[in-house]
């Protein structure tokens, strides 16, 4: 649950496949969305979790770094802006969250070697050349709201 089309996707990247979009195609979930079953403390802790996960197993070493840095400070950021919401229980699944993957670091790992040096064909800048990019420039996305930060860009156009 959570990241993994994005796993199964970039691990098709980095073999050297394409991934296409066939928009007209129709998909069936075969028991409906498990995360709407889930309070919002254990959709995140999972989203968080399983995000940290793809990017450790997937990038290089140089890239790696500089995502996770990127992310668990945003993560960090996101868990203070949950306490100041009165949502501590969701503040807490994100701080679990970074300690589950310091915990299975040693196994995430494994898998990373298994997925660079048996799958990897492809360079990180090959890829980043078709992933979106789904969040404005470091560092005004730690330091702003998204809707904040787009509503500037939007006016300084």
């Amino acid at each position: 649950m959570y990241f993994d089309e994005t796993d199964l996707c970039w691990g098709i990247w980095l073999s050297g496949y394409k991934v296409l979009f066939a928009p007209k195609s129709i998909v069936y979930h075969a028991s409906g969305s498990t995360a709407s079953k889930l309070q919002e403390k254990a959709r995140t802790y999972f989203h968080v979790r399983n995000h940290l996960l793809v990017l450790v197993k997937n990038y290089n070493l140089k890239n790696l770094f500089k995502a996770l840095m990127v992310s668990i400070l945003y993560e960090a950021r996101t868990a203070v802006l949950f306490l100041t919401r009165q949502k501590p229980l969701v503040s807490q699944a994100i701080f679990k969250a970074l300690i589950w993957n310091i915990l299975h670091f040693k196994g995430t790992w494994k898998k990373r070697q298994t997925t660079q040096r048996l799958v990897r064909k492809v360079s990180d800048e090959e890829i980043q050349k078709v992933m979106l990019k789904p969040c404005p420039p470091f560092p005004f996305y730690l330091l702003y709201s998204r809707s904040r930060y787009l509503k500037r860009s939007i006016h300084s156009k």
